[in-house]
């Protein structure tokens, strides 16, 4: 018997009215038959359980453990998934990036997902290169970002997509990445703040599905890889992450998930300080399921898509 973590991004309702309908994301009525058929087999946990499963406690229950999981803290979790869960029961772990909040920042990360959703995904990486190869001169993608890394690193794109996506997450500094999505950003948006209230939950959501039974956890403060920052940054993201939904909620967090969530993207210094900061468990991006013994801070997930295969 395993555990089965199931990782979600973008939950949306397909038509005319989702704004974001180009975004890669799972139609809202999929994601409710996959649910219900997963509850058909698993049993829906929250975190106490997921402890005491991987500590190699008995499990009383006849069917496999099932945790549902939801990275990034987007408005349409709380707007589409968290009414259903609600209803069902199901207790949601909900990870947040606490910057969308405090700081009313939107992510590197979710920049790229709103321009892909308003040019293309291809329309992006033109683009994107465009402006790259103005300000900084020509690049070899090939040596920028190696196509045997890229493919393991994203599963789901085409390949030209694929090193694209490792050349501006991992091939670039921080710096550089962020000067030139940014400008990007701004000539197709503006300021960008009525997309980031239209995709990013609020302090009153967030209090609303807490209340609800819903477990929010963290997700970072910055959303960066946190094995590639210095220690000392390290540790001011996750405790800035941490100290904010604390205080937004009245109460710890006990969960985490690593942004990006590869192995090289997160380390032991990183588990170090979740253990000391007193939290239970940390979700990974690892493909695979949990059995028992499997360490509470390295929980490997399944794409919805694993699921369906």
């Amino acid at each position: 018997m395993e555990l089965l973590a199931i990782m979600y991004h973008y939950v949306f309702a397909s038509g005319a009215e989702n704004p974001f309908d180009k975004m890669h994301y799972m139609p809202l009525a999929s994601f409710k038959n996959q649910v219900d058929h997963i509850l058909n087999a698993y049993e829906p946990v929250g975190v106490t359980d997921i402890a005491g499963f991987l500590s190699g406690k008995p499990w009383a229950k006849e069917r496999p453990p099932v945790v549902f999981t939801f990275d990034d803290g987007l408005r349409c979790h709380y707007e589409n998934v968290f009414p259903f869960f609600k209803e069902k029961g199901i207790p949601g772990q909900f990870f947040i990036i606490t910057s969308t909040i405090v700081e009313n920042a939107i992510p590197f990360v979710h920049k790229s997902h709103l321009l892909g959703n308003h040019l293309g995904d291809r329309g992006l990486r033109d683009r994107f290169l465009e402006v790259y190869q103005r300000d900084w001169g020509p690049v070899d993608l090939e040596k920028a970002a190696p196509m045997e890394k890229a493919v393991k690193t994203y599963r789901w794109d085409p390949p030209e997509i694929k090193q694209f996506k490792y050349f501006i997450n991992f091939g670039l500094s921080d710096s550089v990445r962020e000067k030139t999505m940014n400008e990007l950003f701004r000539q197709c948006f503006g300021d960008g703040e009525t997309l980031r209230k239209q995709f990013f939950m609020t302090k009153e959501d967030i209090v609303a599905m807490a209340g609800s039974g819903m477990e929010i956890g963290g997700h970072s403060h910055l959303h960066k890889p946190l094995s590639g920052l210095p220690v000392q940054e390290r540790q001011a993201d996750v405790n800035r992450c941490l100290s904010s939904l604390q205080e937004i909620l009245g109460k710890r967090v006990r969960t985490f998930s690593y942004p990006y969530g590869k192995r090289e993207t997160f380390d032991e210094v990183v588990i170090e300080l979740l253990r000391t900061a007193g939290l239970t468990c940390a979700f990974s991006t690892i493909v695979g399921k949990n059995p028992p013994g499997t360490d509470c801070f390295m929980i490997r997930r399944l794409d919805p898509k694993d699921v369906n295969a």
